[in-house]
């Protein structure tokens, strides 16, 4: 039986998985991106024999010529250049690794991942004063990095519990020594939105591993007010490069899901009922300073999916699937009844519709591309979707000349 904090965490990042949809992105690279496919490849190649380089349009210090290091030491550079080291212990670039990994199904590429991710661990402790490996801004982007390399690791199975856990509690002691050494100025620069964004973000898929010490509503709350100062008041904010992006002509769009239940409760004859407006906004005046609450023009309440809207997203999603599969001559028709069946059982009145889509793929898709794989749907067949008495989703090819 392993750690419940793990498996919370695995079950989480297996949905995420789910979503990203890993086999369509690489097919989508594979066939139309295949200069880029060839230059991760490059690089990934190069990372397997620690050579780096630092060449993606969002590096702050880009530098093209490959360097080896011969001996994996992170607080050196090929000229003394400590702008070389923050690069290098930013980890953006590992990604590589990972897509390398998708592209050839070659394992090996998650292996030196991971290897790259625990040494970087044992060799940088996170010491009270911080070091040329561990400064704040780089340490935002690297848990960032971390973040996203772990929910695929996780959610494709290529990590263990014990190797995940080290990387998490390391993650941890980032995020404290973050807090410890945040000062006033970075609320008005992106030095302070890549480290509350990084742990914001780090508490939405890892709770279960981080402390309830108050570092996740500060990081929220000084979020709130670096967007607030930065980008409502300025009209600007400064990106990860040093430049000025102009917010003046942006209309900025911002949902949440607080005070959901009220307005699930809350409707009388089609309408949202004024008890269930003010429950939401009490709600909102909680969670959110009144300097950030008074920057935003209006707030909109949105009314819960019906059951007929339900369905016509289910459509959207199939209609989706459809486009793939003509792309490989086979036609896909659901039936009215199968389209209520999955709006019935993908639907969650908390979550939306987000669950349609997890449950289209795991109880469609999946079911699809096992008759493909089988031989029981051929190219020029259409397949027909319908639901037996059972109410369980049903799948038939036919011929497409044998249709009326």
């Amino acid at each position: 039986m392993g750690d419940e904090r793990y498996v919370q965490v695995r079950e989480r990042a297996e949905a995420y998985a789910a979503w990203y949809e890993k086999e369509r992105v690489t097919a989508h690279i594979a066939e139309n991106c295949r200069e880029e496919a060839k230059q991760i490849l490059a690089q990934a190649d190069r990372l397997m024999a620690h050579t780096f380089s630092f060449e993606d349009r969002w590096d702050m210090e880009p530098c093209r010529e490959p360097f080896t290091l011969k001996e994996m030491i992170w607080d050196t550079s090929p000229n003394g250049d400590p702008e070389w080291i923050f690069m290098l212990n930013r980890h953006e670039y590992m990604n590589k690794l990972l897509i390398a990994g998708w592209l050839t199904g070659d394992t090996s590429y998650a292996e030196k991942l991971k290897w790259f991710l625990l040494h970087w661990i044992q060799a940088n402790p996170i010491l009270p004063e911080g070091t040329v490996t561990t400064r704040t801004i780089d340490t935002g982007i690297r848990c960032m990095s971390w973040q996203y390399l772990l929910l695929h690791l996780l959610g494709e199975g290529l990590i263990e519990e014990k190797e995940a856990g080290e990387i998490l509690e390391s993650m941890k002691d980032q995020f404290a020594s973050l807090r410890k050494r945040y000062i006033g100025k970075y609320t008005l620069s992106n030095w302070g939105v890549l480290q509350t964004a990084s742990i914001c973000s780090g508490y939405l898929w890892f709770r279960e591993y981080l402390p309830s010490d108050g570092t996740e509503d500060w990081a929220w709350k000084e979020l709130e007010r670096q967007i607030g100062l930065q980008v409502l008041d300025d009209g600007r904010i400064t990106d990860s490069q040093g430049r000025t992006v102009d917010f003046k002509n942006t209309i900025i769009i911002m949902t949440s899901n607080l005070g959901s239940q009220y307005l699930l409760d809350g409707i009388e004859n089609g309408q949202i009922t004024q008890s269930a407006r003010d429950s939401v906004m009490q709600l909102l005046r909680t969670q959110f300073r009144p300097e950030f609450l008074n920057r935003i023009d209006d707030i909109v309440f949105y009314k819960p999916l019906e059951k007929d809207e339900i369905a016509q997203i289910v459509r959207l999603l199939a209609g989706h699937l459809a486009s793939r599969l003509h792309e490989k001559n086979i036609d896909l028709v659901l039936s009215d009844a199968a389209v209520n069946a999955i709006a019935e059982a993908g639907f969650d009145p908390v979550y939306g519709a987000r669950p349609l889509k997890r449950y289209m793929q795991s109880h469609l898709e999946t079911m699809l591309a096992r008759k493909i794989v089988a031989g029981d749907v051929l190219p020029g067949q259409t397949v027909r979707v319908d639901v037996d008495a059972n109410g369980e989703l049903t799948v038939s090819a036919e011929n497409m000349a044998m249709q009326p």
